[in-house]
């Protein structure tokens, strides 16, 4: 909530769990934010049926795009996503996720906040691996369960 983004974009939406944390931030900020947000799977948390985690204000807030990353991130599907402020990065937790950042950092504003989950999780060492060589930007480890690293696309 205190970074006020207008335009958020996550992968790895799986259950939603994420995703109804962000956008019931989104809501509380009263500001006309959206979520884009990007799974290979349709688990099917994400839509008009009831019951739903989302309320339908949550629900007018959220883009859902099936697809796998980082195929999906050139499809016409996610063209509206610029400006993003605020970047959620959970999906493949593997090398790739240096193509996520890259693709985020294409379409950020001038003051983009990145976060990536597991980067301590030892079953990601593909991911902990690229992630180390990615210096563009600052950034730190928050030192929780599975890691947290936050990247501050500031241009």
């Amino acid at each position: 909530r205190a970074t006020i983004p207008l335009v958020v974009f996550e992968t790895g939406t799986h259950k939603g769990r994420s995703t109804k944390a962000i956008v019931k931030a989104l809501c509380e900020n009263r500001c006309p934010a959206r979520i884009t947000t990007v799974d290979q799977y349709d688990y099917g948390v994400i839509s008009d049926a009831k019951p739903s985690i989302f309320s339908d204000a949550e629900l007018s807030r959220i883009t859902k795009v099936v697809g796998k990353t980082p195929d999906i991130l050139s499809s016409p599907e996610l063209e509206h996503v610029q400006g993003i402020d605020f970047a959620n990065l959970d999906g493949a937790h593997d090398g790739t996720i240096i193509d996520e950042l890259n693709w985020v950092e294409s379409r950020a504003s001038n003051n983009c906040l990145v976060v990536i989950d597991n980067v301590l999780d030892d079953c990601w060492s593909e991911m902990t691996a690229a992630l180390k060589t990615y210096t563009k930007y600052p950034r730190i480890t928050l030192y929780t369960m599975c890691g947290y690293e936050l990247i501050w696309m500031k241009k």
